[in-house]
């Protein structure tokens, strides 16, 4: 369903269906499919080798698979209109591989990462901005023009950089402040029971609640 939506959201950023063809929305949609199907491949089966989840009762991980498919999306998703087909699969191997190591760095730092979301945003978002430096059709430092192209690429860094400190200076205030006044997190029975039932309204199931 991500995958799917992903086509409206960055074919729909065109604003017009009526586009050159170097920068249509068909071109867009075809990237972002390269692009996804190249990660969720490249995490599908590099993943369980480097994470050491490999064996021959389990070959196949879904679970990375999809990581890889969310992270050749956001590292996609800068430069799917300006670049050519070739790039994108490029971009969604590198996307998947850095989001295999962003993922192991989380871990390690006792970050509450369930579904890895804020590793692949951040990492491959990042990865997607510097992607556009490097591979955009007019300005990147592969096919761009040589007057511009070196500024262009320091332009994202420039960006990735000013992006990294507005998130944090925002951020770590809110959740340093969440943190001392206790509502940070639930408790950990709440935890255990699920947020469904004890913060949304949900009932209760019959084997918590029965008498025997």
């Amino acid at each position: 369903m991500l995958w799917v939506g992903w086509f409206y959201f960055n074919g729909g950023s065109a604003a017009s269906m009526y586009n050159p063809r170097n920068n249509s929305v068909c071109k867009i949609i075809m990237n972002t499919i390269i692009g996804a199907g190249a990660g969720g491949v490249t995490n599908a089966y590099l993943r369980p080798v480097i994470f050491k989840t490999y064996s021959k009762y389990a070959k196949h991980d879904l679970f990375a698979a999809c990581d890889g498919v969310f992270a050749g999306l956001v590292g996609i998703t800068a430069c799917c209109n300006n670049v050519e087909v070739w790039t994108a699969f490029v971009v969604g191997v590198i996307s998947a591989l850095i989001s295999i190591g962003a993922i192991a760095l989380v871990k390690r730092c006792g970050i509450d990462d369930p579904i890895n979301a804020a590793a692949i945003h951040t990492s491959c978002g990042i990865w997607g901005l510097i992607a556009v430096g490097i591979f955009d059709n007019s300005k990147g430092l592969i096919s761009g023009n040589k007057p511009e192209m070196g500024r262009f690429f320091g332009y994202q860094i420039c960006g990735a950089v000013v992006i990294i400190a507005w998130t944090l200076a925002c951020n770590i205030p809110l959740f340093f402040t969440m943190k001392y006044s206790k509502i940070l997190r639930v408790p950990l029975i709440y935890e255990i029971i699920g947020l469904d039932y004890c913060e949304c309204g949900k009932s209760f199931p019959a084997w918590l609640v029965s008498s025997d």
